[in-house]
């Protein structure tokens, strides 16, 4: 998670070398990387901890068949990998919704069997409690791989996913404007 934030500094502070706008972050992951992205967007002091804030700083985030409420973890390699069982909740961003959550897309298919899709559902159902802006959508007949695969332009056909995120960066794209007009 600091190897993440860190990584989103750097986006934000050299976006601008490669004609991008600092101000118009996304964060954007599949699988693992969803929960990456919306645990840095959803537990504010993993991007506090390198100058920035999910609020201020993130325009929106786009999470694609990840989990985000997966506890209690059953197998030995999940164990592993997140560590001690106290640890564990750190690693749900579930359990770090807020009112002041950026807008957030999230999408899976159906028949997922890697990463159970009702973690879509219940995070969307969690953001819209506390009053935060979530579109969230479940692709029928699309397994796990196979709605990352939709983003190819060849295989778009298969889900509209990319479609479907490019028109959420678009309604969302202005959200540091604030940031760039002049002080008077």
């Amino acid at each position: 998670m600091d190897d993440a934030a860190a990584a989103v500094a750097w986006a934000h502070a050299n976006a601008a070398r490669f004609g991008g706008d600092p101000h118009r972050l996304f964060l954007m992951g599949h699988s693992a990387g969803g929960q990456i992205a919306a645990l840095l967007a959803l537990d504010a002091g993993y991007l506090r901890s390198v100058h920035l804030s999910p609020e201020r700083d993130v325009c929106g985030v786009i999470g694609l068949a990840a989990p985000y409420d997966f506890l209690p973890l059953e197998t030995a390699e999940l164990q592993a990998i997140f560590g001690p069982e106290s640890e564990w909740p750190r690693s749900q961003p579930i359990d770090y919704v807020s009112a002041h959550a950026p807008p957030m897309l999230l999408l899976a298919g159906r028949l997922d069997y890697t990463v159970d899709p009702g973690n879509t559902l219940r995070l969307a159902e969690r953001l819209r409690a506390a009053g935060s802006r979530v579109q969230d959508e479940l692709y029928p007949d699309i397994g796990h791989k196979t709605l990352i695969t939709a983003f190819s332009q060849l295989l778009a056909f298969v889900a509209p996913a990319r479609e479907a995120t490019l028109r959420f960066v678009r309604a969302h794209r202005a959200c540091g404007a604030e940031h760039r007009q002049p002080r008077g």
